[in-house]
């Protein structure tokens, strides 16, 4: 399930619960510290369900946050980035046969994309995304 770009996604209702950099996401009840989160106001009725991506400040696209000090990435939740590996080290005959959450500790998404529920499937090329701070989206 894709976004539409007129709306940026602000109605986006999809599952996908990782970044594009894909670090999970925190639970939108877990982050109430942060400007966005389930019990404000201004987000009733905007779907910060469970840890589901979702863009409920109008940014360029569907978001999480992915730690408790507020910080957060956007999603690729059209499946348009390729999953990459930070380290050379990231071979398949050694990684993949760990957990995924191994896998992604480890910074070697790309490396076994069939073992990650929801693994971005189709493949662009694109560079390493970098990690978007609250304050600056």
């Amino acid at each position: 399930e894709c976004f539409d770009p007129a709306t940026k996604g602000k109605f986006y209702r999809g599952k996908k619960s990782f970044t594009r950099n894909m670090r999970p996401c925190l639970p939108w009840s877990q982050v109430t510290q942060c400007y966005d989160d389930a019990y404000e106001t201004r987000t009733f009725g905007l779907g910060l369900d469970k840890n589901y991506c979702r863009n409920p400040d109008d940014t360029d696209m569907p978001w999480c946050y992915t730690d408790q000090s507020c910080n957060r990435d956007y999603c690729d939740v059209c499946n348009n980035e390729r999953a990459y590996s930070k380290s050379a080290e990231c071979k398949p005959d050694t990684v993949c046969s760990l957990s995924q959450d191994q896998i992604l500790a480890m910074g070697c998404a790309g490396a076994c994309p069939n073992s990650l529920s929801e693994a971005p499937s189709k493949h662009a090329t694109c560079g390493q995304p970098g990690t978007i701070d609250d304050a600056t989206i």
